[in-house]
């Protein structure tokens, strides 16, 4: 979800283009920058176990191995920067949502999302389970609608908040 204007704007008596800009960047549990348990089959603990094995050159070679699995095998960018570093250079406000009892994912994982995104309100809730827009969607609903007000009337400057605890 994303705090969004559309405007219009005119470049010349007869053109005219639609141009839309993203204000920022509303995320409700979060998916995170790292695989979560329910992703990790056992190749990947295969592999996470060779990382921990502490060999340098087990190490320095499997980095390599799996982005040359996805660069090449799977057709993925090679140059392209992580999601959460584009936005942060772009410092786009965000939101951050989650519930620190989420059966399939870790809490660290989108603690580790929000720290490494721009400024804005972090709400961590006691309870809620996988799915915080449908639980606890009355509070999501009042923080996402102060928060994109907050945004559109460009009163996010500078704004850096810590994580609310919530029921």
């Amino acid at each position: 979800m994303a705090a969004l204007q559309a405007t219009e704007r005119h470049d010349g008596p007869t053109s005219s283009r639609n141009e839309l800009k993203v204000r920022g960047l509303a995320l409700l549990a979060p998916a995170g920058c790292r695989p979560h348990k329910v992703l990790r089959p056992k190749e990947s603990a295969m592999v996470v176990n060779l990382m921990r094995t502490g060999n340098p050159v087990v190490t320095a070679l499997i980095p390599l191995f799996i982005k040359m699995i996805y660069t090449k095998l799977l057709g993925f960018p090679s140059d392209a920067l992580p999601g959460h570093s584009l936005h942060r250079s772009l410092k786009l406000p965000s939101l951050v949502a989650w519930s620190q009892n989420d059966e399939f994912m870790e809490e660290e994982i989108p603690r580790e999302l929000a720290r490494l995104c721009h400024p804005g309100p972090r709400l961590a809730f006691a309870g809620g389970g996988h799915n915080v827009q449908k639980t606890r969607a009355e509070q999501v609903a009042g923080a996402l609608t102060r928060w994109i007000e907050d945004v559109l009337t460009e009163d996010t400057e500078g704004e850096q908040q810590s994580t609310q605890s919530l029921p």
